[in-house]
């Protein structure tokens, strides 16, 4: 609600910084020392500061603390050849970046890895109704009803804090103002414009430092470099698009230290190509203004990708088989006639009243399911979504007024026996009908992997995991636009960028490795746009 963020209280003193964090940077010489221990595999320059990085980071994103194999995905992709990690102080509610500090300070404490190899990125901008306490007198913008979001000084400050506290470090190598054009389409304020937006973090990062530095944060130790990460850069045609050259003007009008804004970061993937493609005038693609003034490049959701108004899921790694999917169906059949079943004998146990006829209205998530059937299958992400966050926490409150209703009637424990039958069958109807939806993507996906494969004859191997190859496809194409026509395999180690992966089990990282950092899988110009240009693709 919109109130969580309208009350005041008084302002709490910045955060403080705790002691034991990791001192040092990525630096040029630890992070080429890193990366020439995997000479099979590719790694980018990031112009502006030298530093070696890997082609695929370690991506932050839904990774917990209390997830034992996501720190051994962690462990397993610092040890293999990955030396970035992206995320930010809200992912998971600041649990992304306790885990995160929790694999570092193991790594580095136990001698196996050196803090000046690693390249650390985090992000702050968003304000979640259960941190907003902590910046009650700040000034913010709405953006939905439990998300707010602020470049207010202040919050930066303190962000900055909090996430090296987390992250167990004395200065975070690149640290990203997250989505501000947010603030530009605010549900409680008028159109911010660009230059106000843009405005306001300067006043941290470029504050001078007793009067001594320009960049001053970027001087005293706290961050080394910043950047900007923006689901709107690449799309000209979004309301609320950031123009990366009019970003640049402004920063250079306002006497701002360029050479400190390093990077930028967006989506890019399969379907969502707009960062390659110049305009319709032929001016020149993000990709390219990029390149042009030394940015360095990081893309995410190289996965799950949004096309025609839904999210895809680009993966094979589902847990089921297309042979899977009779028995399913015969699961499914079973679990339909077990709620609907249950359905029917409510009425009867309950009575007649308004009250009882209100109650029953409640429990016929079978019919509902069973006339949504084809439609729901189609996409599991929005299924997963509809069955896990919306029907299933308001079936429990449902079951519990049921029980409540007849509390010392005489028909009482019937009805508790119901309600535990129904939950139960419930459950099981919800994840038969979530595997059958798996084994349509699953379908679908495997379709695409051919095509990819028949798209890039010789270069992409029809047995090559989908996940991989769109991973692949997106490194490749970041080096192909940098490269201007040339071969990009021979500018590998200057060009390249990198591309931001969630791996959260072992496994993953295992097929990202094999699948896309080898120097020997590179795309090229040809490949890229025959699969670019593909209708399928949108």
């Amino acid at each position: 609600m919109l109130s969580r963020f309208t009350g005041r209280s008084a302002s709490k003193p910045l955060a403080i910084l705790r002691r034991g964090l990791h001192a040092g940077r990525a630096t040029a010489e630890g992070t080429k020392r890193y990366a020439e221990q995997f000479p099979s595999l590719a790694y980018s320059n990031v112009p502006k500061t030298g530093w070696t990085v890997s082609a695929s980071g370690y991506g932050g994103y839904r990774i917990r603390k209390d997830v034992q194999e996501h720190e051994n995905a962690l462990s397993l992709a610092l040890a293999s050849g990955i030396n970035v990690i992206d995320t930010s102080s809200h992912f998971e509610n600041g649990s992304s970046e306790e885990l995160i500090g929790r694999v570092l300070d193991k790594r580095i404490t136990g001698g196996q890895l050196e803090r000046e190899s690693l390249v650390i990125v985090t992000k702050a901008g968003y304000i979640t109704s259960t941190n907003f306490p902590n910046y009650p007198d700040i000034d913010h913008a709405v953006v939905a009803d439990r998300t707010a979001h602020s470049l207010a000084p202040a919050f930066l400050e303190r962000e900055i804090t909090t996430s090296l506290n987390r992250l167990g470090l004395e200065t975070i190598d690149t640290y990203m103002l997250n989505n501000p054009e947010r603030m530009m389409l605010a549900k409680d304020r008028v159109r911010i414009s660009f230059i106000h937006v843009m405005r306001k973090p300067q006043h941290i990062l470029t504050k001078r430092s007793n009067g001594a530095s320009r960049d001053g944060k970027a001087e005293n130790g706290r961050i080394a470099s910043y950047g900007i990460c923006s689901h709107s850069l690449p799309v000209r045609t979004a309301p609320d698009h950031l123009q990366l050259d009019s970003i640049l003007t402004a920063l250079a009008r306002a006497d701002v230290n360029l050479r400190n804004f390093v990077a930028i970061q967006y989506p890019f993937n399969l379907f969502e190509r707009d960062a390659y493609t110049q305009w319709f005038d032929g001016s020149p693609s993000l990709m390219e203004i990029a390149h042009d003034n030394e940015l360095f490049q990081f893309t995410h959701r190289p996965l799950y990708a949004i096309a025609g108004g839904q999210i895809r899921v680009l993966s094979t790694a589902l847990g089921v088989a297309v042979e899977d999917e009779p028995g399913i169906m015969q699961d499914l059949t079973k679990a339909f006639e077990a709620v609907s079943g249950l359905e029917v004998v409510l009425p009867e146990m309950l009575g007649g009243t308004p009250d009882d006829t209100a109650l029953v209205a409640k429990f016929v998530w079978g019919q509902v399911l069973s006339d949504n059937l084809s439609r729901l299958s189609q996409n599991l992400f929005a299924a997963k979504y509809y069955l896990e966050r919306q029907v299933q926490p308001g079936l429990e409150a449902d079951l519990q007024t049921l029980q409540n209703s007849v509390r010392a009637s005489h028909n009482e424990e019937e009805v508790v026996e119901w309600a535990r039958q129904y939950g139960e069958h419930f459950q099981t109807l919800s994840k038969t009908f979530l595997r059958l939806c798996a084994v349509s993507l699953l379908r679908s996906n495997e379709d695409l992997a051919k095509l990819l494969a028949a798209l890039a004859p010789g270069r992409i191997k029809a047995e090559s995991s989908l996940a991989s190859t769109a991973a692949r496809v997106a490194r490749s194409a970041l080096l192909v636009s940098n490269v201007a026509g040339a071969d990009p395999v021979e500018g590998l180690e200057k060009s390249g960028g990198c591309v931001l992966v969630g791996m959260r089990k072992p496994s993953y990282v295992e097929d990202i490795i094999d699948g896309m950092m080898s120097k020997d899988q590179i795309l090229g110009e040809e490949q890229i746009e025959s699969i670019f240009k593909c209708p399928v693709l949108g």
